[in-house]
């Protein structure tokens, strides 16, 4: 069946398209009248995306993958605001802080 033909079938009765992308995350669009009127995603890694996004926007000229996952110290910012690197599998020094990295000007 090819994307025409749901859209010519809904003319007629509401189609629901549902997809799981499993570990990546979930969604539907429902279409009526061949008009897609409502749309739902879900994605498992958009926080993870944003942050990349926040750094590569604010550290241009740097490696967002160095900076959040690799460098201990992310160039000195971070360390006053939390305790040395810590690789025991505790919380991420990210989730515990009150404050953020976009208060950091």
């Amino acid at each position: 069946m090819t994307p025409s033909d749901v859209m010519a079938i809904s003319k007629h009765l509401p189609v629901l398209y549902f997809y799981n992308f499993e570990d990546h995350g979930w969604g539907f669009t429902l279409h009526h009248q061949g008009e897609a009127v409502s749309a739902f995603d879900l994605s498992y890694e958009q926080e993870e995306v944003d942050l990349m996004n926040y750094v590569q926007g604010k550290f241009p000229d740097q490696n967002a993958v160095e900076l959040l996952y690799i460098s201990p110290d992310f160039f000195g910012i971070c360390s006053r605001r939390r305790p040395s690197h810590n690789l025991s599998g505790s919380t991420p020094w990210w989730m515990t802080s009150k404050q953020s990295l976009v208060s950091k000007r």
